[in-house]
């Protein structure tokens, strides 16, 4: 699977050679911008396809059989096919698609798939149809989701297409809802739930969309509900030399956690014992998100932690890399059976599953606070369409509109950073600003 910067030499080439401007292939989450190498000018100057691999994207035979369809090898075959004469229409319907109802395998998005796919096959006119939900924490104009259809020639088709299509993602505003529960209830839930194991996904930090993988706020209920069997990744690697130095076997007594930023909650004390220290690395035999075979969590630890049984230990994982939990053997590298234990944590949003699904009881999706919240109501977005955030189906977080809105930002503890604030420790990856929680409402209420 070629990746953007393999892609844009070759589009470089064909944008020297022919005149026309071209695109590289992206995945459900992009945005599509109307920039010099974006769809607006692909439109106006007869560029070529564009590929958009499902989410989680770790379908790469059915990428290979899609460009096989169109007869071709390769994706660059297609900027050479003879007799093929690309043209594109686009549609972006005015919502905030939000991250929970990205996976392409399910409602909402499922039947959307599954109609561009239908069309791709059936009519010989069209070579490739591209729904892209968009990256909802952009605070651009172009957030959102896109309908891209491109045709041999037919540029009328490609937009009846495109606003049909655009039509139908239009309407799942009226299914698409926010009803997530917070740390602390969700951990409650998965205490008392049969269907086991519980996987809690801790959403505020989704290590693939560039957040700190040491969020703290479902740990904390974990130790302070006393639950049971619980496994729990954090990115800590001060807390893996403290393991290294008391050495396999010996005392652990540490903070864990929280030490990135100020968004993902206070450190929390850990005490147990060292049960085993290890390079981190190893490998996934199955097709996984990012098609990586060879893996490294960097050294890391695996503490049991104080109330641990024989047959239910509590395991807090401590790794010196930030790593996405695609891959069950995050944790059977490091001699943990998930399988058996009560409740897994992950931080991540829809790519998971692959790994998670054929063996959680109950998934719980979790609104927790931090980089990559769910939550639209713990962000502002000053940038973005009129009318984007019309739908995106808020829940506000605490606050009610015309109350003074506490000081600190809801949910982040003893936390001291203020509303608009952001942290310097992490300057490179603010995306939007954290705000009070009534100050949403006028960013949900856009007219358009």
């Amino acid at each position: 699977m070629a990746n953007l910067k393999e892609l844009q030499p070759i589009a470089n080439r064909v944008v020297e050679q022919t005149g026309r401007a071209g695109l590289n292939s992206l995945d459900e989450h992009d945005r599509v911008f109307f920039l010099a190498f974006g769809f607006a000018g692909v439109i106006s100057n007869g560029g070529f396809a564009s590929f958009f691999y499902n989410s989680p994207a770790d379908q790469y035979s059915e990428t290979l059989q899609a460009l096989r369809q169109l007869g071709l090898s390769t994706f660059a075959d297609l900027l050479v096919k003879e007799g093929v004469r690309p043209v594109q229409a686009i549609e972006k319907p005015p919502l905030l698609y939000n991250i929970l109802y990205h996976n392409t395998k399910r409602e909402p998005m499922l039947p959307l798939v599954e109609e561009a796919r239908r069309l791709e096959r059936e009519n010989p006119k069209i070579l490739a149809v591209s729904v892209p939900v968009g990256y909802q924490y952009a605070d651009v104009p172009q957030m959102g989701p896109s309908v891209v259809v491109v045709t041999d020639g037919d540029v009328e088709l490609a937009q009846k297409e495109a606003k049909r299509l655009a039509g139908l993602m239009w309407e799942h505003r009226h299914v698409m809802k926010l009803d997530l529960p917070d740390a602390p209830e969700a951990v409650r839930r998965a205490v008392a739930e049969k269907k086991t194991p519980v996987v809690l996904v801790e959403m505020g930090d989704n290590i693939g969309g560039g957040s700190a993988g040491d969020s703290t706020f479902l740990l904390r209920q974990l130790v302070d509900q006393k639950a049971q069997g619980y496994v729990s990744a954090i990115y800590d690697p001060e807390a893996v030399a403290a393991a290294v130095r008391a050495g396999i076997g010996g005392n652990f007594d540490l903070d864990v956690g929280g030490k990135t930023d100020q968004l993902h909650g206070e450190p929390v004390r850990i005490r147990g014992r060292v049960k085993l220290l290890y390079d981190g690395e190893y490998l996934e035999p199955a097709a996984r998100h990012g098609g990586r075979r060879y893996l490294d969590q960097g050294l890391t630890a695996v503490i049991h932690v104080q109330g641990s049984t024989a047959d239910l230990p509590n395991v807090v994982l401590l790794n010196s890399k930030r790593h996405t939990p695609f891959s069950l053997g995050q944790l059977t590298s490091a001699g943990i059976q998930p399988e058996r234990q009560r409740i897994l944590v992950v931080k991540a949003a829809v790519a998971f599953r692959a790994a998670y699904e054929p063996i959680a009881g109950t998934i719980i999706e979790v609104d927790t606070a931090g980089l990559t919240a769910v939550n639209p109501a713990r962000f502002t977005y000053k940038r973005v369409r009129p009318g984007s955030l019309r739908f995106a189906l808020i829940d506000r977080i605490s606050g009610r509109a015309g109350t003074r809105p506490e000081r600190r930002v809801h949910g982040f503890g003893r936390c001291t950073l203020r509303a608009g604030q952001v942290s310097r420790r992490r300057p490179s990856i603010s995306v939007a600003e954290i705000v009070r929680p009534t100050e949403v409402v006028a960013a949900a209420c856009f007219s358009g």
